[in-house]
């Protein structure tokens, strides 16, 4: 396929149609927004067919939507990604929110959006863009206001005590897509919990964040790894807050494996007893003296990994966007042909639901690693290799 090329059309920064109130012109982060590094680390990308699309576009291409969506591919998708563009990445670190319109020659249109990690994460951001389309279709009585506590909730400390992780790079890294499909998470699903021995619950998220990370340990050889998790803490605190509630209201924290966990079942196991952990222990007591202590303590681990200063310790970071309804957004074309998220960060792993059931993986490892990794075959039994969208799909 030839390298699509992409042109921009106009580029826009967009400002409130009517002055701020001074008393809302800043906003106070919370102590767990306090650490963040002000970056778009990734997009989610929304692909809609040229029915009933009369929109003008910020970008062309002179690529068919078609050829985009037979071979999904990463250097292409990076074209539809504002915040990626080498032209507008310095320009765009102070902006909360980038979109980027791409109109294709068939006349499909790809919107993708990117927020700032300093003020939103995954539940604020789906949040948005439900609210958003919601006022696209005039659909204004499901149109949900933002709620914003910031240092309200958690009051920042006077200063950030731990060492800030640095930049996640994309040097010496190749980005795979991976869907896992539904009847081979079943069964393995089913295997797991007989290992496991218990009566819990186990997500299909969890069981593909297993298998990845099974199969990425064994491609690096290292003796341990580490896995950087998040818990929403919106129904978690006490009391909950409302789904509605906008900021980076996600506790980061580590999960150790050691060279013994070798298996799925076992894997699995330490997440769920870790996440349990932090939900009984750090949650419920975050706004005390201890929690604030714990969240320190937190922090300086985070750091250690990303920093490398944890020697034989191959840090994964996991970005999980399944349960939310990505493919539910009409900004009135309809709903969209496919919604995806890649990401090239080293040892990165996003996940999503398919369309079509089943989950969507982007997995950034070494060039070597992945070169293994690929080619595990417990892997190629439960997932296909960037599969076509198009195989399920007739209407283009």
């Amino acid at each position: 396929m030839e390298k699509m090329k992409v042109s921009v059309v106009s580029r826009t920064t967009l400002k409130p149609s009517i002055p701020t109130p001074h008393h809302l012109r800043k906003f106070n982060l919370s102590l767990l927004g306090q650490d963040v590094l002000a970056i778009h680390y990734g997009s989610v990308i929304f692909f809609y067919p040229a029915d009933n699309i009369e929109s003008i576009a910020s970008t062309e291409s002179m690529c068919q939507l078609k050829d985009v969506l037979a071979n999904p591919d990463t250097e292409l998708l990076k074209e539809l990604v504002p915040s990626t563009h080498p032209n507008t990445i310095r320009s765009t670190l102070a902006c909360i929110l980038l979109v980027q319109l791409t109109s294709f020659a068939c006349g499909g249109t790809a919107v993708a959006i990117s927020v700032s990690q300093k003020v939103a994460d995954a539940s604020s951001f789906c949040t948005f863009i439900q609210s958003w389309t919601a006022m696209c279709g005039r659909d204004y009585g499901t149109v949900e206001l933002p709620k914003l506590v910031g240092a309200s909730l958690l009051p920042p400390l006077d200063m950030v005590t731990a060492s800030v992780p640095p930049p996640p790079t994309t040097r010496n890294c190749t980005t795979k897509r991976f869907v896992f499909h539904e009847p081979q998470i079943k069964n393995l699903k089913a295997r797991v919990a007989t290992a496991m021995g218990q009566q819990q619950h186990v997500r299909d998220a969890e069981i593909v964040l297993g298998i990845i990370l099974r199969c990425a340990s064994a491609a690096s050889q290292s003796k341990s790894s580490a896995l950087l998790n998040v818990v929403n803490l919106r129904k978690r605190m006490v009391p909950p807050l409302p789904g509605n509630t906008i900021g980076n209201l996600i506790l980061k924290y580590a999960v150790m494996f050691d060279e013994n966990d070798v298996e799925v079942h076992q894997l699995v196991s330490k997440m769920k007893a870790e996440f349990t952990n932090v939900c009984m222990d750090k949650v419920r007591g975050i706004k005390s003296k201890k929690g604030y202590k714990q969240i320190g303590e937190s922090r300086k681990q985070i750091a250690r990994l990303l920093n490398g200063k944890s020697r034989d310790i191959n840090t994964y970071t996991c970005t999980n966007l399944c349960g939310y309804p990505f493919h539910e957004m009409d900004f009135g074309w309809g709903k969209p042909i496919w919604v995806t998220s890649p990401s090239d960060f080293k040892n990165s792993i996003v996940l999503l639901d398919s369309k079509w059931g089943g989950i969507e993986a982007w997995i950034t490892l070494d060039h070597l690693e992945m070169a293994i990794f690929e080619h595990d075959k417990e892997l190629g039994a439960l997932a296909s290799l960037n599969p076509s969208v198009l195989i399920n799909y007739s209407r283009i």
